[in-house]
Order: C-alpha cells, then structure tokens, then sequence
C-alpha cells in the first residue's frame, strides 16, 4: 500500500496539518488521520534541522518510515520559512521519498560497455568465459561407487 502525506500551513489557525492518506487503488485514497501542531510546538525543533522536527512529529500514531519523516520534516522546515504568498501546501509521497534518499553515483563506464553486441557476439562472449584448459574435478574410481558395505545396515 502507498502512502501520501500532505502538509498544509494555515497561516489563520496558526497551525501545520499533515493529513495521511492510504492508495486503495491508483484513483482511490483514504485519509488515515490528521495530525495537528501549532508553530510554537515546531519553533525549537525547525532550529535543529529535520531530525528534530521529526522527533517532535512521531507518535504512537504517526510514524513513517525514516526517508519519509525526513522528507516530511523538509517540508514543513521550507513551508515554515517561507512567506504566506509562496505557498501554504506540501505533498511528501511515501514511494517519492524513498527514492529521493537514494544518492546517484557515478559509474564509470568500460569501452567494451558500449559497443553494442549482436547475436554472433553472445556466442563468442560465453566461449571465452569457459576455461577449455581446465580438466576438472577428478574422481577415483572408489568414489563412484553408491554403497560401502558399511551404509548397507542402516535402518529404515
């Protein structure tokens, strides 16, 4: 299941809302609960960063996974620095988060990558994998046999 978090500032009440929501399917939701915290609440946490908003946020009944809170503590940080006319609205996307937190790397790519291979050049690739010098695993001919008389008296 996918969750959304919205995050709206209502400058009038004075208050941050975060509405969590479940998708039943891609064109249904469901709000789970609304959590309600007024700015005083948030003003020391905001001047710690996101991992103390997100100290302050969870709860017994709120607690999204670890790339989630973060990104929801984001948020809240910019919607709480930002001017009324900049927007009071926020979504954190369950799925979006986790996939923000992973940092790209650089992958240096090989000249042989990048050439592209056709079917003749398959064959060829998995004739030079297999190491026709290598005689293998040699067995006496003792080992081949399926019983010594020893393993014959076991009981069934």
């Amino acid at each position: 299941m996918q969750y959304q978090y919205r995050i709206k500032r209502d400058d009038e009440k004075k208050l941050f809302v975060i509405s969590e929501f479940a998708y039943n399917s891609e064109d249904s939701r469901t709000l789970i609960g609304e959590f309600t915290f007024k700015p005083g609440e948030l003003d020391e946490a905001v001047k710690q960063g996101e991992e103390g908003v997100a100290r302050i946020l969870r709860s017994s009944r709120f607690y999204p996974p670890a790339e989630t809170i973060r990104a929801i503590a984001g948020q809240i940080i910019a919607l709480y620095n930002q001017p009324p006319e900049q927007g009071d609205e926020a979504l954190v996307d369950e799925m979006g988060a986790a996939a923000s937190s992973v940092k790209p790397q650089s992958i240096k790519a090989d000249a042989e990558d990048d050439k592209i291979l056709d079917d003749d050049d398959d064959d060829t690739l998995i004739d030079d994998a297999i190491d026709d010098d290598d005689e293998g695993l040699k067995l006496d001919d003792d080992d081949l046999s399926p019983l010594d008389d020893e393993d014959e008296d076991i009981e069934e």
